[in-house]
């Protein structure tokens, strides 16, 4: 290759070029600089070699929730932020979340916040649970939403946890009642479980099951649908929650974030 070309490609070239970002006639332009200088060549192949590697750790952190604490953090603090502030901190929580997320399986982030890798089992459990008793006509609940202080107190008293009946009238649905349930704790003993459950107007219904989270984890939404039936469920304080029903899943979304919010309230 000419001298001309020699002075062409620089180093900042060779980087655009391992980082793809060069056009057609550019690339082609290296390509054949390449060839001519293959000890180069090598380098450039070991960056384009990291920069995969980069991208298959990091590219599912774009699909991963960010943890629950650091979403309500910003939407709480949204109302009083300047839209670059906003952005910024939006910005700075998807990273953090993202990163933890990687970094927990490779053994460098101790944080309580890691998502699990697999579904656990009682993801299963308040499926079954939902696919029993939604359908019921006469005695879907044990305990019905007339007796409500009585209901929670008791469920209360059998997880060994305090719970709650979030109120979810504002995304149009009302709580019906609640069971008391067998069911497996985070570290698959035999342990009790609640399910609360809520209709609509139309008919639908949702079911919060509730159970003991043994080694008081604490993870982001994490979703799974099997045959019709779509659940989001996370673990927060000291119990594992998961949200089932045949309803849209972004109306799903929203009725376990509200479920959160007002469970999260000191």
């Amino acid at each position: 290759m000419s001298g001309d070309t020699s002075r062409v490609v620089d180093e900042a070239m060779l980087h655009a070029y391992a980082d793809g970002q060069l056009d057609t006639a550019q690339r082609a332009l290296v390509e054949a600089w390449l060839v001519e200088h293959p000890e180069i060549a090598e380098d450039v192949n070991e960056w384009r070699a990291q920069n995969e590697a980069l991208r298959a750790a990091f590219d599912p952190v774009l699909e991963q929730p960010v943890p629950l604490r650091l979403a309500t953090i910003a939407e709480r603090r949204a109302s009083g932020m300047a839209p670059w502030r906003l952005a910024a901190a939006a910005a700075g929580i998807f990273i953090l979340g993202g990163v933890a997320g990687v970094l927990a399986p490779l053994g460098l982030n101790n944080s309580s916040s890691q998502l699990p890798t697999q579904p656990t089992a009682f993801v299963a459990d308040a499926t079954a649970a939902y696919r029993l008793y939604a359908v019921e006509v006469r005695h879907p609940v044990e305990v019905g939403s007339d007796q409500e202080p009585h209901l929670v107190a008791w469920l209360s008293k059998r997880l060994g946890n305090k719970i709650a009946a979030p109120h979810l009238a504002e995304l149009g649905f009302h709580l019906v009642g609640g069971r008391l349930l067998p069911g497996q704790g985070m570290t698959g003993q035999a342990a009790p479980a609640a399910m609360l459950m809520y209709e609509n107007t139309d008919g639908k219904r949702v079911t919060c099951y509730v159970v003991t989270n043994g080694d008081n984890r604490e993870t982001a939404f994490q979703f799974r649908q099997a045959d019709g039936v779509s659940t989001f469920f996370w673990m927060d304080n000291g119990l594992g929650y998961a949200l089932s029903g045949e309803v849209e899943r972004d109306k799903l979304l929203a009725l376990a974030r509200e479920v959160y919010r007002q469970l999260d309230q000191p």
